[in-house]
């Protein structure tokens, strides 16, 4: 009541618009204030909510940011990973083709050094064999004559007894 017998209010509140048509004792004032204030509380409630909505819609959004830049750098970090892991495997198989590339190029050497000793080897056992008939036809040619020097010694023996027993 201060409002409407003091000097002019700034804002005019449902509350004293009421008491001020209850001091008129209109009956359609009255329910008019009636209804607009019970509008005016609907409208309240229904900014408040739609307050709150944009508060949670606020709320949701800020997650959505929040959430969506995880996820881009937990992409981002396994896209790095996955690159780590590809240049890793790069270096490996780069290093598995040189590794099997000098095995290679040894296996071929040994290889290569395998048939030139086989070589080698066939060609010692030709000439050891060669050798080893040479000698047997020189043992022959030994024996041979050692025979005959055996039969010329024994010849020798019988006529040395036969001149001791002409002789004595």
């Amino acid at each position: 009541m201060s409002q409407i017998a003091g000097g002019g209010p700034t804002a005019l509140t449902m509350d004293s618009v009421l008491a001020l048509a209850e001091f008129v004792k209109s009956p359609e004032s009255i329910d008019r204030v009636r209804e607009l204030k019970a509008a005016q509380e609907a409208h309240d409630k229904a900014a408040a909510a739609a307050k709150q909505l944009l508060d949670d819609a606020t709320v949701a959004k800020t997650k959505l940011a929040t959430d969506k830049a995880a996820h881009e750098k937990m992409v981002a970090e396994r896209d790095a990973n996955h690159r780590a892991k590809d240049e890793d495997l790069r270096v490996r198989e780069q290093d598995l083709a040189r590794r099997e590339s000098a095995h290679a190029k040894r296996a071929a050497e040994h290889a290569a050094r395998v048939d030139a000793h086989n070589r080698s080897a066939a060609a010692s056992k030709a000439t050891l064999e060669t050798t080893a008939g040479k000698l047997n036809k020189l043992s022959a040619d030994l024996d041979e004559r050692k025979s005959k020097i055996e039969k010329g010694e024994a010849d020798l023996q019988r006529r040395l007894a036969k001149l001791r027993e002409a002789t004595a």
